[in-house]
């Protein structure tokens, strides 16, 4: 489930479009000069090693304010339970070839790198025509962020929410290059996702722009948070699924 908004007198309502349909704006992280600063955590400083520059040490100012909200609109109001903890966030840090001139693939300090999910839309800075996205998170252990009591991944949440991945976006209709007003996705506004774009010269990631477009943005610009939360399968639900009818965790 994406935040939409919070509802207004008739429970159909929803907000579609504009503002209302995210927390709020944030950098980011406030740092931009190293690849560390791709992660949804970091080092929290400049690094000289790939292993070093994608530890999960420092949250990234996304992730402070995604976990301020949970914890205000999910912990304090006790709907914890209707939330999944096994099922993660990939924030997928790996690093691929063909990213471009010049564009390597050391993933650390400030040398030039391309990452998995942009490699996996696109060839030397170009949209595929054949995009393959993939929800399969490569390095689990590293970049599948899980809360502590998780079955598996990198157990670094403190709370089960994250944000949407450009992988996820393609998949639900976000075709890389073309802009889109296919609800969820488009929301008339710029909003990040969790998943590392490239270093070149400073950090980027995807984000989504008001043309519901996948696009990217340096990681210190502010932009819209639309955090992210997996129901457990055991969830009861009213409705059908319509605008008018919508599902109402029960």
């Amino acid at each position: 489930m994406i935040y939409q908004g919070v509802a207004s007198g008739d429970i159909s309502y929803t907000n579609k479009y504009g503002a209302t349909t995210q927390i709020g704006t944030s950098a980011y992280y406030s740092a931009i000069y190293d690849n560390t600063y791709v992660g949804y955590m970091n080092s929290g400083s400049g690094t000289s090693s790939y292993e070093t520059a994608h530890q999960n040490l420092v949250d990234s100012n996304a992730k402070a304010e995604i976990d301020s909200w949970y914890k205000t609109n999910i912990v304090d109001k006790g709907f914890s339970d209707y939330v999944d903890i096994n099922t993660g966030f990939c924030n997928d840090r790996q690093t691929m070839s063909g990213g471009g001139v010049g564009i390597g693939t050391a993933g650390y300090g400030s040398q030039n790198s391309a990452y998995a999910p942009s490699i996996r839309l696109q060839t030397s800075g170009n949209w595929r025509s054949t995009q393959t996205p993939s929800l399969q998170c490569a390095n689990k252990t590293r970049d599948l962020f899980t809360v502590s009591s998780a079955s598996e991944g990198n157990k670094k949440l403190t709370y089960p929410v994250g944000l949407i991945s450009s992988d996820e976006v393609v998949f639900a209709g976000g075709f890389g290059g073309y802009s889109s007003t296919f609800p969820y996705i488009y929301t008339n506004q710029i909003y990040w996702t969790m998943s590392p774009y490239v270093y070149n010269s400073q950090a980027f990631v995807f984000m989504i722009n008001d043309e519901g477009s996948l696009i990217y943005g340096t990681v210190s610009s502010k932009y819209g948070l639309r955090p992210v939360i997996n129901l457990r399968t055991d969830t009861k639900l009213t409705g059908s699924g319509s605008e008018t009818d919508p599902y109402i965790v029960v």
